[in-house]
């Protein structure tokens, strides 16, 4: 003899395929919304990837940078060296000149002070 099921006994854990079908459709939404958080984890981790590889090459760009200033610097030094070198050497030259000056003339004044005595 079949078992009459009364609508409060169905309600009380016998579910109809409605339900189960609801209940699938939600369990598929939740797998999707856990993928979707995934996805923007895995997403948000590559732009903190991508960020960090970009202020890197900043950080090497900017020493880079400073390098190529501070060899400028150097050669701005070495040139200053030179040219205070050049000066210095141009101004020793001169004094010798000067100093070759004086001694040809004083060799004049002997030499006419001899024909002059010889005279």
């Amino acid at each position: 003899k079949g078992r009459h099921v009364s609508s409060s006994q169905k309600n009380c854990g016998v579910s109809s395929r409605s339900d189960v079908r609801v209940r699938t459709g939600v369990i598929r939404v939740k797998t999707e919304v856990i993928g979707a958080k995934a996805e923007i984890i895995r997403v948000k981790s590559e732009v903190n990837r991508v960020t960090t590889e970009v202020i890197r090459v900043k950080t090497e760009v900017i020493r880079v940078k400073s390098e190529v200033i501070w060899a400028k610097t150097e050669v701005i030094r070495v040139k200053t060296e030179v040219i205070r070198v050049k000066t210095g050497v141009k101004s020793e030259v001169i004094l010798v000149k000067s100093e070759v000056i004086k001694v040809k003339i004083e060799v004049i004044r002997v030499k006419t002070e001899v024909i002059g005595s010889r005279a």
